[in-house]
C-alpha cells in the first residue's frame, strides 16, 4: 500500500514539472504570442511564461524579449516573429547548476521519496507500543 503510494508520488512529481522554456517579457508597446497554432493572442502583463514552439511578435511600437532559464535574453523587434527554443540559444553546453537547477531540484525530490519510503517499508519497530520489541508470550 504504501510502497503504490510512493511510486504514485514520484510518478506525479516527474509528470507536473512544466515544459516551460523560457519567458516573455513585454518591455514596450504590443507583445503578441501564438500557442500551438492558435493564433495571436496579447500578452496581459510584462510577462508569461512560453513554451518551446511558441511564436513571439511585437506591434510596429513595440519591443520584447524571450528571456530562458540560463538568463539568455533574445530580443524581439518589430518585424520579427521569434520562436521560443526548447533550449537556450546561449547555451553552451556545459553542464552548469545553473542551467540544470530543476534537473537537481527534481532529482532531489526523487531521491527523498525514495529514502522516505524505503525506511517506512523496512521500519519494524514492534508495532506502535513505544519502539519497545514485543515480548513472546510464554506457554
Amino acid at each position: 500500500m504504501i510502497r503504490s503510494f510512493l511510486i504514485g508520488l514520484c510518478i506525479a512529481v516527474f509528470a507536473s514539472s512544466p515544459a516551460l522554456a523560457a519567458t516573455i517579457q513585454a518591455i514596450k508597446g504590443e507583445t503578441l504570442i501564438n500557442r500551438g497554432g492558435a493564433g495571436f493572442q496579447k500578452v496581459v502583463g510584462s510577462a508569461t511564461w512560453g513554451e518551446a514552439g511558441d511564436l513571439v511578435m511585437v506591434r510596429p511600437d513595440g519591443r520584447a524579449a524571450i528571456v530562458y532559464e540560463d538568463g539568455c535574453s533574445v530580443p524581439v523587434l518589430p518585424g520579427d516573429v521569434a520562436k521560443v527554443q526548447a533550449q537556450s540559444p546561449c547555451n553552451s553546453g556545459r553542464f552548469s547548476f545553473r542551467n540544470h537547477r530543476r534537473a537537481y531540484l527534481l532529482g532531489g525530490l526523487a531521491i527523498g521519496g525514495i529514502a522516505a519510503g524505503i525506511i517506512a517499508l523496512t521500519n519494524n519497530n514492534g508495532g506502535g507500543n513505544g519502539g519497545a520489541k514485543e515480548k513472546p508470550a510464554s506457554p
